[in-house]
């Protein structure tokens, strides 16, 4: 049976590429010894899991196997750690089931101009060739996100059969990862686990009073594992090693030793398939965590909110505005077009932005955005009954969820009357 193939996401900074470094060599210990476990260096924007677990490498990379340009057997290495006692590099005799696929953190220019459909054949073929070298498990470090690269997130995202979230005390990264594995979850690939990473037991809480753990289940819908910040480990990771002979003292190791070995067991039970369905269009874009995360930074922040109105802060006890009331007499002909031409293409809800544009979106996707984003059930019901909302009108707190709702829904914008 081919291996199952398993992303491991999280946006920059969270620590997604050490984690998936640990975790590679966890599950060695975890599997069987004629088990071969590869993880793959998919971050072309950075190839630090390359330098991690092999160290300098200039040979042929994973893009060069997407090219067709060398086979499997060029490009899957045995892992080098360093160790810091005789001042080289080894492997140690557990990890011989480990193989890493290198990264090209030099090749994100040709990566853009590759084409969705050629890279994800070439991924559907990496996938026999894998299970023809009798690989069992597949582990890909993702790229954190660069709109540069969207077709190559979506490819990725289509090959894989579960997933793993890393996220650190952050709402924004939260979101924004939240909201890409519930699209991956709707096409079929299983969310094995979240890793709250970096938490710090000196500041548990958000902005809010919520305890982080609290904000990581609300959104995942799933309790996280938590991982304490190490400043030793991260230290280390500053000269991108991890030093073999200090595995066993970083608390970061221990901890999720303990959580790798039902997350292993987890995964044999997945069942494998070609990969997830194809995603369309817009789903493509939810793929790219790190375009997402940028234009959620400033989402939570008071300010934002400012710049559309200044109406006092929204009482959820309150009816929220109708603007099927306010703008009922302002409609005409070209709305009516509109109106028909939208839900044609399955877009059933209208968003007026106070400059005078209008876009079109489907009710199911906001309705799960606004949840994701805090809103209350009943306040979103309210909303999506109006069949319309005017962002000029709306008061200044309910503004980031909606501004996160129309991000996620991958909108194109139409000017009013331009139908």
């Amino acid at each position: 049976m081919a291996p199952p193939v398993i992303g491991i996401l999280g946006t920059g900074g969270v620590g997604k590429t050490t984690i998936s470094a640990l975790l590679s060599i966890a599950f060695c210990y975890s599997a069987r010894d004629d088990d071969l476990i590869v993880v793959v260096d998919a971050d072309v924007t950075e190839g630090l899991l390359t330098k991690v677990l092999l160290g300098p490498h200039r040979g042929p990379d994973f893009v060069d196997l997407l090219a067709g340009r060398v086979s499997l057997d060029r490009v899957l290495l045995e892992p080098s750690l360093p160790i810091t006692t005789s001042r080289s590099r080894g492997t140690l005799p557990s990890l011989r089931s480990l193989r890493v696929i290198p990264g090209a953190h030099s090749k994100s220019a040709e990566v853009r101009s590759m084409d969705l459909e050629v890279m994800s054949s070439s991924l559907r073929s990496l996938r026999e060739s894998l299970w023809e070298s009798k690989v069992a498990l597949v582990l890909v470090d993702f790229p954190p996100g660069d709109p540069q690269i969207a077709d190559y997130t979506t490819a990725l995202s289509t090959w894989i059969d579960g997933a793993i979230a890393v996220v650190s005390p952050s709402r924004r990264r939260i979101v924004s990862t939240a909201y890409a594995c519930k699209v991956l979850r709707e096409r079929g690939v299983r969310l094995l686990g979240v890793i709250l990473n970096k938490f710090s037991p000196e500041q548990p809480f958000d902005e809010y009073g919520n305890r982080w753990e609290e904000v990581v289940e609300r959104y995942f819908k799933t309790k996280p594992f938590v991982l304490t910040k190490d400043p030793e480990l991260e230290m280390v990771m500053t000269q991108d090693a991890i030093p073999a002979e200090k595995l066993a003292s970083f608390k970061v190791v221990r901890d999720l030793s303990k959580y790798s070995a039902r997350l292993f067991e987890e995964i044999k039970e997945i069942g494998v398939s070609e990969g997830a369905p194809q995603l369309d269009q817009d789903a493509g874009r939810l793929m790219d965590l790190g375009a997402l995360d940028s234009t959620l930074k400033d989402l939570f922040s008071g300010d934002l909110s400012q710049r559309v109105g200044q109406a006092p802060a929204f009482d959820h006890r309150q009816e929220p505005p109708n603007p099927r009331q306010t703008r009922r007499s302002k409609r005409g002909h070209n709305g009516l077009i509109s109106k028909v031409v939208a839900r044609l293409s399955g877009r059933d809800f209208r968003v007026r932005y106070p400059e005078g544009r209008v876009a079109w979106v489907r009710r199911s996707v906001l309705r799960d955005a606004l949840e994701m984003a805090g809103m209350h059930q009943s306040v979103i019901e309210q909303y999506l009954q109006s069949g319309e909302v005017d962002l000029s009108e709306i008061p200044p707190a309910e503004l980031p969820a909606w501004r996160f709702a129309l991000l996620a829904s991958g909108l194109d914008w139409i000017e009013e009357g331009g139908l």
